[in-house]
């Protein structure tokens, strides 16, 4: 008996790990006017000629965020906010060729060497706010281009494992060394083209 509870345990752990590493990210279209006022605020000082500017509230398990997404530059740029209105995160989304050859050759061997096959979906540099700076000027300074800021890399992909082809977020260090992975659900693909 005791054999069998440990072996519940066990399997019980096991698998609150794995539904941890699934991604089951949900967005839903809002008004601006729905954002905490603190991220209304910046959003407002977004620079002229943002273009397709819109406004998300993102579930993902127990976690809140709202995001907006736009177009500047013939850039797509997204801004989270947490619940309160803070600044957690900007991405851009880029192609492959703009990812520096040495991180790309990082990232190339580790999906290599872990994969059969792989094909990339959707790459973003990664700009998270850490606080050291006002805002606005991070803000600015990422959207212009005019920083010195290493960007982590968030890389949608569809990988091939024992026959098996799987959607995942992978997270890279700005040296290109892997950080983690998680599995998409098929309903939360549904935001990541924009």
């Amino acid at each position: 008996m005791m054999k069998f509870r440990l072996i519940v345990l066990l399997l019980g752990c096991f698998m609150l790990k794995v539904s941890a590493q699934k991604k089951n990210e949900k967005e839903s279209r809002i008004e601006l006017s729905n954002f905490p006022k603190e991220a209304q605020v910046l959003l407002q000082q977004l620079p002229e000629g943002t273009k397709r500017i819109r406004f998300y509230k993102e579930t993902d398990g127990d976690k809140t965020s709202y995001e907006s997404k736009f177009k500047y530059k013939g850039h797509w740029y997204s801004l989270e906010f947490n619940p309160n209105g803070k600044l957690e995160d900007i991405e851009k989304k880029i192609k492959p060729s703009k990812i520096q050859k040495q991180q790309m050759l990082a990232i190339e061997d580790y999906l290599k060497n872990n994969f059969e096959k792989y094909d990339f979906i959707k790459i973003q540099e990664h700009y998270r706010y850490n606080g050291n700076m006002v805002v606005k000027v991070f803000m600015d300074r990422v959207i212009s281009e005019k920083h010195q800021f290493q960007p982590s890399y968030e890389i949608i992909a569809y990988l091939k494992t024992d026959k098996k082809w799987l959607l995942k977020e992978l997270t890279f260090d700005p040296t290109g060394t892997f950080i983690k992975a998680r599995q998409l659900t098929v309903k939360s693909y549904e935001y990541i083209l924009y």
